[in-house]
């Protein structure tokens, strides 16, 4: 076995490294967290020559702890051989297109020197009566100006209103319009899973934890409405602007805390109790509580609403938790 902080061979089973003392299981898991953004980073769908299947292979591998399957897929070059197009006008001989542009040049010079000769014919001799120079014609300009709407032509608003479905990221969410507010009728469930034990970092992907680590409890609709949990930098997208965009879509966003408190003023809310991600990495509190984020901070933690079978509390925990987010209408 090698330790992954000093590289060198160490016995197997060993939990601490002889040469430099470094807890191995610590070591391993820092290890597995660093490949999976690397391979993320190179496999991911959205991202250039992204490969999904194997993106569903490092998603195994880093929710079950997985090193030696890292490492393999890590060194495994048969996918990379993704090269640029080459078009065949690229490998055309450029001795054929620079003949052209002399001729060009040429042509257009002969061109020129008509111009000028039949200028110097055309232009009026010292004999030639002096002729009076032609008006100027001149245009009136109206006072008032077309709108700018109707010159580009913009197109006409759309015709979505509260209530009706609406696709985000490769799932549909129902609307539910409460008191003045327009709010999602489900949890967000958006983003790559990462398991319990690792805290979300800012990669460029979204990353949210499933109950248990169970990609069906984060399941969107068909009887599975928990949503996916999501520490509260990841929510926000790492800003802290209150009533931020955040991981929502656009024309919506992760609600602030005087929004949760008109919402609790109206009623009408419904929640499913899908319980929390703890700071520690364990899980909690399902079917008994679940939490929604605010995007308003308190200290060093975030206001946020807590809803069980007496109804809401409102709380301000640790921003490392994993807790539930329903985006509402700008």
């Amino acid at each position: 076995m090698t330790c992954h902080n000093c590289k060198k061979e160490i016995h197997l089973g060993a939990k601490f490294c002889s040469y430099c003392g470094m807890d191995i299981k610590k070591s391993e898991q820092e290890e597995v967290k660093y490949l999976y953004h690397k391979l993320a980073h190179k496999f991911h769908p959205d991202k250039t020559n992204g490969n999904e299947e194997m993106m569903k292979k490092i998603n195994k591998a880093y929710a079950d702890g997985d090193l030696e399957t890292l490492r393999t897929l890590d060194q495994d070059r048969s996918v990379e051989n993704i090269k640029e197009p080459v078009f065949e006008n690229q490998m055309t001989d450029r001795t054929e297109p620079v003949k052209k542009s002399n001729n060009n040049i040429l042509f257009a010079g002969l061109i020129i020197l008509v111009l000028i000769i039949i200028s110097l014919a055309s232009s009026p001799s010292s004999n030639d009566p002096i002729q009076e120079p032609l008006a100027t014609p001149t245009k009136t300009i109206p006072e008032s100006k077309p709108k700018l709407s109707t010159l580009l032509k913009l197109p006409k608003t759309s015709n979505w209103n509260c209530g009706d479905v609406i696709a985000y990221s490769g799932q549909n969410y129902n609307t539910v319009q409460i008191g003045s507010q327009c709010w999602f009728k489900e949890n967000l469930n958006v983003g790559v899973k990462i398991a319990g034990l690792f805290n979300a970092s800012k990669n460029g992907i979204i990353e949210k934890y499933c109950y248990n680590d169970s990609e069906a409890n984060c399941l969107n609709g068909k009887g599975f409405t928990d949503g996916g949990l999501y520490q509260w930098d990841e929510a926000m997208a790492y800003s802290n602007i209150e009533g931020t965009r955040g991981i929502c879509p656009e024309g919506w966003h992760i609600p602030k805390d005087s929004e949760w408190y008109i919402l609790e003023s109206t009623g009408g809310f419904d929640g499913v109790l899908a319980g929390g991600r703890l700071n520690d990495g364990s899980f909690g509190g399902r079917g008994a509580v679940t939490f929604f984020w605010s995007s308003t901070e308190s200290g060093a933690g975030a206001w946020l609403r807590g809803l069980s079978s007496v109804g809401f509390s409102r709380n301000a925990l640790y921003k490392g938790n994993g807790f539930s987010v329903r985006c509402l209408k700008d």
